[in-house]
């Protein structure tokens, strides 16, 4: 019977000790793209008219048209405004919007990549690091119909169906930008970025429907703004919500510990951690705290003390969670080392 009353709230505490917590955390990622540390003084030009495959087509279903040559003339100068707007906001970066005064060569396929003498001509007199240019532009718009039969009941419980009519306008921005270094005279990225707006209307008729839809330049214009910013944020670090579990158990002290992890106070729950890892008597506990102190550094960013204790972890307790978390670690250290080329540090 001792040895019955003995076992029992140990193996209460042993499964009480299997609780674990999921804390959000946010969490800084790299940009799709990153510029090299001697680009911050960037000008944003607009080159698309000089070649063929630039603001030269706009297309309507699939075939090139030529009855919306407004729309040709009012996108670029809104996608140039989006990326502008966008990219200022991440302060690393001074942008400035600069014209050029080239002439369109002799019915290029496309805009030609700008001369050796011309990246010299702009980094000496605006005394830039880089050009972003809007190389080449492309609307289409994309008309659909449809309609729908909607049934309603009269008074006297007769169903009746009414034709309800819609008109649909996608449309899609396909912008060409080029990013050169003036300082090495090269271009470091030819891209081409497509981006979609939806638009849709409801009417009592095909052609109700159609009035119903917005103005088809206003259409034009907000879609390559979002091309612009679209662009622009392929350079700019983002934070995400993540989700980091924690293993808490029942005792004061790791509760003490949890709470200041979820109030954001990594370093202190790491203190506490170590501590009990140190005093646990069963090699669960000591499990769970290194397990929570590979997370308190990695959250921290001390990708190397992180590292110290998922090996220790791995090699004392050969579980895949430690096997995951190296893996983990290694890829959140090559995100941190681009995060550190694009911020400059």
């Amino acid at each position: 019977m001792k040895a019955k009353h003995f076992y029992l709230p140990l193996a209460i505490l042993v499964l009480s000790a299997c609780t674990s917590k999921r804390i959000v955390v946010q969490v800084l990622k790299p940009a799709e793209l990153t510029l090299p540390r001697t680009v911050n003084r960037i000008g944003v030009t607009d080159r698309s008219f000089l070649g063929a495959d630039a603001a030269a087509f706009c297309f309507e279903n699939g075939a090139p048209s030529s009855r919306f040559n407004d729309l040709i003339i009012a996108g670029p100068p809104k996608v140039i405004d989006g990326f502008l707007v966008e990219l200022s906001s991440f302060t690393r970066f001074e942008t400035i919007p600069l014209s050029t005064d080239e002439k369109a060569p002799e019915k290029p396929a496309e805009t030609p990549v700008l001369s050796a003498e011309g990246m010299k001509k702009w980094a000496t007199d605006s005394l830039l690091d880089a050009l972003v240019s809007l190389e080449g532009y492309k609307v289409e718009l994309i008309s659909a119909g449809n309609i729908y039969p909607s049934a309603y009941t009269d008074a006297f419980g007769n169903v009746f169906i009414v034709p309800r009519f819609q008109d649909s306008r996608t449309i899609r921005i396909t912008a060409h930008w080029r990013v050169y270094d003036l300082k090495r005279q090269a271009v470091i990225l030819d891209k081409k970025v497509s981006t979609e707006l939806f638009f849709a209307s409801n009417g009592y008729n095909s052609d109700d429907a159609y009035r119903n839809l917005p103005e088809k330049k206003g259409n034009v214009e907000n879609a390559s703004q979002v091309a612009g910013i679209k662009f622009a944020r392929s350079f700019i670090p983002v934070w995400e919500r993540g989700v980091r579990k924690i293993y808490l158990g029942q005792l004061d002290p790791w509760l003490v510990a949890a709470d200041s992890a979820e109030v954001g106070n990594w370093e202190s729950a790491a203190e506490q951690w170590t501590k009990l890892e140190k005093k646990a008597v069963l090699g669960i506990f000591r499990r769970q705290a290194v397990y929570n102190l590979v997370v308190a550094n990695e959250v921290t960013g001390n990708f190397e003390e992180a590292e110290r204790w998922a090996k220790i972890g791995q090699k004392r307790y050969k579980t895949r969670e430690f096997d995951g978390a190296i893996l983990y670690i290694d890829r959140r250290r090559i995100e941190n080392q681009a995060l550190d080329e694009q911020l400059n540090e």
